[in-house]
């Protein structure tokens, strides 16, 4: 009995103790749930590192590098432990905090798959996943060669020779001015020949035939007008083409040069001086060159040793034959001769004086003089053409077709903007805006500053009553509005409106001269900028006034705000207080940037490239950011970076040689600065690049 009650006695004290400790834990206000972990207590760490992709954005974009480096960013409570893509380790400074690894790329799709890793072993093998597409873009092409399934494109903008496939949505780079250094330069390449082992091109100037190896290899010069003493002179050479023993040049002085092929032949000889008014494209077979003359819509031949030519066609010789509007360029197929016409092809017997026809007809397009075909390869009975207007390669079926298919864009989809001259570009904190070139009118259409699709918000004429043509000055954007300034002139008539950002709505008159008796009208506006504070202006930079104009968002008169006269001003960006001005001054023959109050007053000089490392070389636009003023340069092809206030020399921050595999930049023409990238519109290029600050690494906006 005594051991009985000894062990409830224990038990009773067992169960007694541990109330008491619970009832303890609970009027100190603890918890024992382990869901609920109190301050002292912490739940534990089991979720792997949060990780962002800063460059590339996202997967709507290309590059036409064999590598890309990835740089991001990264977080977690127990510490970063690693961080790869694509299995490989990124590199980091800062415990992961910011990262970035160099990752190799095979040509096309290239997924990019982020995996993190903790402290703690908490794992994430897809913390991130993206895209890249590998590959070549057409920035000029101007001629097109088919061989045996393989097609070869000329590409003026990039100064490249490019092998497409037809079954594939990448390209390949067999040639262009950075993989040689020393060699020859493709400098104007616009036509282009090709035999069993070489490519030979012809620059349109300096005049000058280069002879480029398929398969690889520096390209020479194989021939200008210093080869033999006594050429005759080759000027301005518009086309290209050859038989065994030579090479055929047609000129835009009105004649057609035979060359030898080969060493020991002699000089260039001009074989025809017959008038040709505009001739524009020319082909061979084994007893004639054929030449296009669109200044008097025709076709002649050219005996190839020379002597008179004949008409083959024009309008007119047969009453039922298709009109020739323009004509871009010619080939030849048999008997048959091709002529690309704005959108259509005309087939003409190449024996003359019998009826031509259309070999295809395409009426449905929106722009057809936009397609601009610059070259066409036949083969079988397919029809390649490189569009310089779309910077994209076709094909079209000669069996009565009505329509081209594309075989090779930047993207998938059809390039749909075109950016020609300088185009007006605006960015706010999602989108970005561009004002495109449709035909002869303009359309306003942004798209997400990671990119993806295009959106249209505004057309001319959308609506009857608008008061508005878009411009492509100079556009700005602020919560509600993205506003757009049309040009009066000495006569006025200058106006600024404000195009909802909603889209589908009227656009609203904010501004026109003669608003007031004593306005400053608007004579040749080139930069406008705007921000959403409260004083609710909006900035204008004059060209013809050499002044900044201070115009209120919600009507009323324009006012100046400048003190001084300015020069040649260029482009203007607003930062918080202050306006910047991109001006070249005549007086002291040197590039400026100023800093003016937007409050009004004097200005104050910033930046004047004396001594010039940086001498007006085509300076032309102007972005800011929190640490420096960002100018681009035309001419130079480069952007430099100038500090607003620590006194830094100005240093080049982008050019076509930051990365022999970043996208060549040509024109500079609209420059932007986000957080951590510059927007650059580049008409050249007929693209946006996006650099990456901190890297200086590019890549380019898939469908633009």
């Amino acid at each position: 009995m005594k051991v009985i009650k000894i062990k409830h006695l224990l038990r009773n004290f067992f169960f007694s103790g541990l109330a008491l400790l619970f009832s303890g834990v609970l009027s100190c206000g603890g918890n024992l749930t382990p869901g609920n972990p109190s301050p002292g207590n912490p739940a534990p760490d089991t979720a792997a590192p949060t990780v962002e992709m800063i460059f590339p954005p996202s997967a709507h974009f290309s590059t036409k590098g064999s590598s890309l480096l990835v740089r991001g960013s990264a977080q977690d409570v127990s510490g970063v432990r690693k961080i790869s893509v694509n299995g490989i380790p990124a590199v980091s400074e800062d415990n992961f905090a910011n990262w970035q690894a160099e990752i190799p790329l095979i040509p096309g799709k290239n997924p990019l798959v982020v995996e993190t890793e903790d402290a703690l072993g908490n794992h994430n093998p897809q913390a991130v996943t993206s895209s890249i597409l590998s590959s070549p873009f057409l920035t000029g092409p101007t001629d097109v060669i088919s061989d045996n399934g393989s097609l070869y494109v000329l590409d003026a903008g990039q100064g490249a020779i490019l092998r497409i496939s037809e079954e594939e949505e990448s390209a390949e780079i067999l040639f262009d001015n950075d993989k040689y250094p020393d060699d020859a330069e493709l400098s104007i390449p616009i036509s282009f020949v090709m035999d069993r082992y070489d490519f030979y091109v012809v620059n349109f100037f300096p005049p000058q035939v280069l002879q480029i190896p398929k398969e690889g290899g520096p390209a020479k010069v194989f021939f200008d007008d210093n080869s033999y003493p006594d050429d005759d002179e080759v000027f301005l050479p518009l086309q290209i083409t050859m038989d065994e023993e030579f090479i055929y040049l047609l000129t835009d002085f009105y004649s057609v040069v035979r060359i030898p092929k080969f060493e020991g032949g002699g000089g260039a000889r001009i074989l025809n001086m017959d008038y040709l008014g505009f001739p524009l494209d020319m082909a061979m077979d084994d007893d004639f060159l054929y030449v296009l003359d669109v200044a008097y819509l025709r076709v002649l031949a050219f005996p190839k040793e020379g002597g008179a030519a004949t008409v083959i066609f024009h309008n007119g010789i047969d009453p039922n034959d298709p009109e020739l509007v323009w004509g871009d360029s010619l080939t030849i197929d048999g008997d048959f001769l091709y002529v690309a016409d704005i959108d259509r092809i005309l087939r003409i017997p190449k024996a003359g004086n019998q009826p031509a026809e259309l070999a295809v007809d395409s009426t449905s397009d929106i722009d057809p003089w936009s397609f601009s075909f610059s070259g066409m390869a036949v083969e079988g009975d397919k029809l390649y053409l490189t569009s310089y207007g779309r910077n994209a390669l076709y094909r079209a079926s000669l069996n009565g077709e009505t329509s081209y298919e594309l075989i090779f864009d930047d993207d998938v989809v059809p390039n749909t903007v075109s950016l020609i001259g300088y185009p007006s570009m605006a960015v706010d904190e999602d989108f970005l805006y561009l004002v495109n070139s449709v035909g002869f009118g303009h359309e306003l259409v942004r798209l997400a500053k990671a990119g993806g699709s295009i959106e249209v918000l505004f057309k001319d004429e959308t609506f009857p009553d608008d008061p508005i043509a878009l411009s492509t000055s100079a556009i700005a954007v602020d919560d509600d509005f993205v506003y757009t300034e049309t040009f009066g002139g000495t006569v006025g008539g200058g106006k600024i409106v404000g195009i909802p950002k909603e889209g589908g709505k009227p656009a609203q008159l904010i501004f026109h001269d003669g608003s007031a008796a004593d306005d400053y009208n608007l004579i040749n506006p080139v930069a406008l900028a705007t921000d959403n504070s409260e004083e609710a202006s909006l900035y204008v930079l004059d060209y013809d006034r050499n002044a900044v104009l201070r115009i209120p968002k919600r009507g009323g008169k324009s006012t100046l705000v400048n003190q001084d006269p300015l020069s040649r001003s260029l482009d203007m960006v607003l930062d918080g207080d202050d306006l910047y001005v991109l001006q070249y001054n005549l007086d002291l023959g040197r590039t400026e940037v100023l800093r003016i109050l937007r409050a009004g007053g004097p200005s104050q000089l910033v930046f004047g490239d004396e001594p010039a490392p940086y001498a007006y070389n085509g300076a032309s636009r102007l972005a800011v950011d929190e640490v420096n003023l960002y100018v681009g340069h035309v001419n130079s092809q480069e952007i430099i970076a100038i500090p607003k206030e620590s006194g830094e020399p100005a240093q080049v921050f982008f050019n076509r040689d930051s990365d022999l595999q970043d996208a060549n930049m040509l024109i500079p023409a609209r420059l932007i600065a986000g957080e951590n990238a510059l927007y650059v519109a580049d008409p050249g290029l007929d693209a946006v690049l996006l650099i990456d600050k901190k890297t200086q690494k590019s890549a380019v906006f898939l469908g633009l």
